[in-house]
């Protein structure tokens, strides 16, 4: 309790930041796990949260998600748009015919939008539909194992990271912070008034709420690694690298040349957030 104490302040200024708004979006499907899977009691999935938690949990990459009960979500203003669930509302893939037909990249993912609810003789109506459309690209289901220490909860699967980039660099999506070693989440947020950068780094704890384990039996099978955290997008210039989280201190100073950030974290235990604050140094920070 005196942890969480002593954290508030950090978690507090964290939570106050602004996040970065997603320039990719996951499409899935509500439809497609009631129609098409297994359902357990009251328990429903929807298609596409496995392709959301893994694009942030493996690749860094944060992601908005949309299905086709959130008429009130937008998709003009997303560089690139994921589709997933074999089985979608004729609605729904209107909408996502409508964002390419606009210019909008989209990816289908697998079989995606294989069997329509409304007509349920018919195969690949959203494949056909979206045949001639050059900003349209199909990516196959992930079928890799996530990297170590293991797999997020609600996605099992991954994609090879180089696939992904390749189509990441095709919609010109960029990611705002990379931790260099897997098994590392990492979120960018800035100060309301933009001038300073905050940067979360938690390293992935894999299992459920049903398989906690004690601290002691935590380091000895996974142990500690620290990363190397990459931030772009910077202007150029001395930038003061500080902890303010689980062992508080400043980190010192880096110079920042074509607007790349790089630093280092501490060794790190699975489940262990850590919280950076990057300043610009000028005069008025002296």
């Amino acid at each position: 309790l005196h942890f969480i104490q002593d954290g508030m302040p950090a978690l507090t200024e964290w939570v106050a930041a602004k996040g970065d708004r997603p320039e990719v979006l996951v499409f899935g499907s509500r439809a497609d796990k009631l129609l098409d899977a297994s359902r357990h009691g009251f328990y429903s999935d929807i298609a596409g949260v496995d392709l959301f938690t893994a694009l942030f949990s493996y690749h860094q990459l944060p992601a908005h998600f949309a299905d086709e009960h959130t008429d009130w979500v937008d998709l003009s203003p997303f560089r690139l748009v994921f589709v997933r669930g074999r089985t979608m509302t004729a609605g729904a893939m209107e909408r996502v015919v409508r964002f390419a037909a606009a210019g909008g990249k989209v990816v289908l993912v697998g079989e995606a939008g294989r069997y329509c609810v409304e007509r349920p003789g018919e195969r690949h109506l959203l494949r056909q539909r979206l045949a001639d459309f050059p900003n349209v690209k199909r990516l196959g289901e992930p079928s890799r194992q996530p990297p170590a220490p293991g797999p997020a909860y609600s996605s099992s699967l991954d994609f090879d990271d180089q696939e992904l980039g390749e189509v990441l660099a095709w919609a010109g999506v960029t990611r705002r912070v990379r931790a260099a070693s897997q098994g590392f989440e990492c979120l960018r947020k800035q100060s309301r008034d933009g001038r300073q950068v905050y940067v979360a780094v938690f390293r992935r704890y894999p299992g459920r709420y049903d398989s906690i384990w004690y601290d002691k039996q935590v380091h000895e099978r996974w142990g500690q690694t620290a990363t190397t955290v990459t931030v772009p997008g910077l202007p150029a210039g001395r930038w003061r690298v500080e902890k303010f989280h689980r062992d508080a201190r400043n980190l010192g100073v880096v110079t920042v040349r074509d607007g790349v950030l790089t630093f280092q974290t501490d060794p790190a235990t699975v489940a262990e957030l850590q919280l950076f604050r990057l300043t610009p140094e000028n005069r008025s920070n002296r």
